[in-house]
């Protein structure tokens, strides 16, 4: 599920926090300045990007480079001045339970949750023909939520349709 917040980066942090379910940063843009913070991995942010100084501490400026850690994304440098920020992405859509009885794919794609559900049912009764039909049909609708969703404009792909 898309999300989209703004918010402030204060004068010298150097960390946000995720968003509950986060699973990946499509854009960070800074408002104030204008700008694009780029996304690497932990291991190359880490080795490259970071910015020291002669002391060892983490230098100030405008943030060029982030990673997302397991509970907060890290830029390369702390912030010279409160920035403004723009940050959108991709999280899990709230559990069902008792109380949250319906989410993006219960209420948009109904059929989906259907056929998964029915191919789970015919693979556990070794029912392989009906399993592969179920399996084709939630592969479908997995495409068509993907597209609904914005993941198949980005780096994300959409499922192939099985026919």
């Amino acid at each position: 599920m898309l999300f989209s917040t703004a918010g402030t980066l204060a004068e010298n942090a150097d960390t946000l926090a995720l968003p509950a379910g986060y699973l990946e940063t499509t854009a960070l843009t800074f408002t104030s300045p204008r700008g694009k913070s780029n996304w690497c991995t932990p291991e190359v942010f880490t080795r490259e990007k970071i910015v020291y100084l002669a002391d060892g501490t983490k230098a100030t400026g405008w943030p060029t480079w982030f990673t997302d850690l397991a509970t907060q994304l890290e830029f390369n440098v702390k912030a010279s001045q409160a920035f403004a920020y723009r940050w959108m992405g991709y999280a899990q859509p709230t559990a069902l339970s008792a109380s949250n009885q319906t989410n993006f794919l219960t209420q948009r794609f109904p059929t989906l949750l259907r056929s998964a559900c029915l191919m789970i049912a015919c693979e556990f009764e070794r029912m392989w023909e009906d399993r592969d039909k179920y399996r084709a049909e939630a592969e479908y609708w997995l495409g068509e939520a993907q597209a609904a969703n914005g993941l198949a404009r980005n780096h994300m792909h959409r499922v192939p349709v099985v026919r």
